[in-house]
């Protein structure tokens, strides 16, 4: 009697050994989840002042702001509170101002969010341009500036304000898409 137990015991220890096996089989195919968040930045930096060049070793553009990361995978930073200074190809300068940036990790390219403001500034008052926008892409070589939002730009005696826009602002061509509105005032008596 003895004998028996002990062999119903060893049969059912084997069938239970073999079902664990067949369900660790059937996990086997399963993926294991590798992303477990956002990458860590493998730097950051603090109250920092940085410049980057064009092809052709000239100044492109310059950026000074309170913090800014790195992502380690693709290179590029973010920055908060970025102030930029873009330099167009008959070498004036753009005053510009966002809540945060984005730096393509070769700096051609910029992506500039919430409440983004760029002043043209130049001695000449009647040439100044100010553009403002939620959003603002800008890709450098050439200087094509783009937004899918509402734009404005200003410019002595004429505001135009319409959604999407493309803009060469080596060329001064801009280009507004939908949604245009403008406003033009006369000229001053005795100027023209």
């Amino acid at each position: 009697m003895n004998n028996r137990r002990i062999v119903w015991v060893g049969v059912l220890l084997a069938v239970i050994a073999a079902a664990t096996q067949w369900l660790v089989w059937l996990r086997r195919d399963v993926p294991v989840e590798t992303f477990v968040g956002p990458p860590r930045s493998d730097y950051d930096i603090s109250n920092f002042s940085m410049s980057a060049l064009d092809k052709a070793g000239q100044l492109a553009f310059t950026v000074r702001a309170p913090r800014a990361t790195r992502n380690p995978g693709l290179g590029t930073f973010d920055i908060e509170s970025p102030h930029f200074v873009l330099r167009d190809a008959q070498g004036i300068d753009w005053d510009v101002r966002a809540r945060h940036g984005w730096v393509r990790s070769d700096a051609r390219e910029l992506r500039l969010t919430g409440a983004v403001e760029m002043d043209r500034k130049t001695r000449d008052a009647a040439s100044a341009v100010t553009l403002r926008s939620e959003r603002i892409d800008a890709t450098l070589d050439p200087n094509l500036i783009t937004s899918p939002l509402a734009v404005t730009i200003e410019r002595p005696g004429s505001i135009l304000s319409g959604t999407g826009m493309h803009a060469d602002i080596d060329r001064k061509r801009f280009a507004l898409k939908d949604q245009v509105h403008g406003r033009f005032d006369p000229p001053a008596r005795g100027t023209r």
